[in-house]
């Protein structure tokens, strides 16, 4: 993990009206100093990231290419395997595998999430197979035969939770962590990966941690939420911590939410999440007001807000990504919010730099 360089790579399919050409919006990034592009895979609500990255990889020269993240099980990890390898060919180069658990995306197809074993054997199935090694899969020894030019993709961990961060730091070439909207939560992923790596003797010389987090140059201090449809993500991020540490009860939640994230909760503000959870209303959680309106009935907006999103002027949405730097942090994933948003984002993030 590099000590000093500090990287920036922004979602081009979350951009609201962003057509199904990701290749003149990859050009703009690129010319922009953008770091990275990736693309999330979820069958039933974006469109294919592999054709958007093979659009990009002909549109761009030198940005890294991938995924954050792809879904075990939807193909066979020689297929997997072959498709990143395929790009890596057409890139250049330039392409990283982020993998997680398949959490909605799988839940939306009416299978369930990987749990961790079944994850880090498909994903190393994965790996090894694009770096040549024979592997068993269903009880068949496979290998890849066709040759590929150039050094296989680094597979990268979506891991949010101490297990993950330790099967990632022994295991894979990064990892990728969602929801970091504290300084504490940058510290805590740090400490849990340098303790997983020295487990097995490993640096994190060569380890790339990536902290994906919301970022939006606003007139107000933590304005995001205000931004129609901003505040429908928070109310869902807000279930996704709870459903994340485990639904744990009232009585657990303050420390199941710090297990999983090292994120201390002021109990006023962990109770009304609790109640929050168990008023949530499944049917709207992307169409609909009502867990919205509960969590502005709750009180959770100004945390939610503060926590999911930086947010506010130029020098407010600087001294809250200089915490996480300062904590630590040197790659950062960041949705593309609105249409003209990274223009302005960038000036400010390349000043950190």
């Amino acid at each position: 993990m590099s000590d000093g360089l500090i990287r920036f790579g922004f979602f081009p399919g979350t951009v609201p009206g962003g057509g199904a050409d990701p290749a003149p919006i990859a050009r703009e990034l690129e010319e922009l100093g953008v770091d990275a592009l990736a693309w999330g895979e979820w069958p039933t609500v974006r469109r294919d990231p592999y054709t958007a990255m093979a659009r990009a990889a002909f549109a761009t020269t030198n940005v890294l290419l991938g995924t954050v993240v792809t879904v075990p099980g939807l193909r066979h990890p020689a297929v997997l395997a072959n498709q990143f390898m395929s790009l890596q060919e057409l890139s250049g180069n330039r392409m990283f595998c982020g993998i997680g658990t398949g959490d909605l995306s799988l839940i939306q197809l009416g299978k369930r999430p990987y749990r961790l074993g079944e994850f880090t054997e498909y994903a190393m199935a994965v790996r090894r197979l694009m770096t040549g090694e024979e592997v068993s899969w269903d009880e068949h020894p496979l290998r890849m035969r066709l040759e590929f030019d150039g050094p296989a993709p680094p597979v990268w961990f979506a891991a949010d939770g101490p297990r993950t961060i330790r099967a990632a730091s022994q295991l894979a070439d990064g990892a990728i962590v969602a929801q970091v909207g504290s300084p504490d939560v940058v510290r805590t992923t740090l400490a849990r990966a340098a303790a997983g790596a020295a487990e097995i003797g490993r640096s994190l010389a060569d380890f790339d941690i990536w902290f994906e987090l919301r970022v939006i140059v606003t007139e107000r201090e933590n304005g995001a939420i205000d931004i129609r449809g901003l505040d429908v993500y928070a109310a869902r991020q807000l279930r996704y911590m709870w459903r994340s540490a485990g639904e744990p009860s009232r009585e657990a939640i303050v420390d199941a939410i710090y297990e999983r994230k090292g994120l201390q909760l002021d109990p006023d503000i962990a109770e009304r999440l609790w109640q929050f959870n168990n008023g949530w209303v499944d049917s709207n959680a992307y169409r609909g007001r009502a867990n919205v309106r509960l969590m502005d009935e709750l009180g959770l907006r100004e945390f939610a807000s503060g926590h999911f999103y930086i947010s506010g002027p130029p020098a407010v949405v600087a001294d809250g990504m200089a915490e996480l730097i300062d904590a630590g942090a040197r790659n950062f994933f960041l949705p593309m919010l609105t249409n003209d948003s990274v223009p302005a984002l960038m000036k400010i993030l390349t000043a950190l730099r």
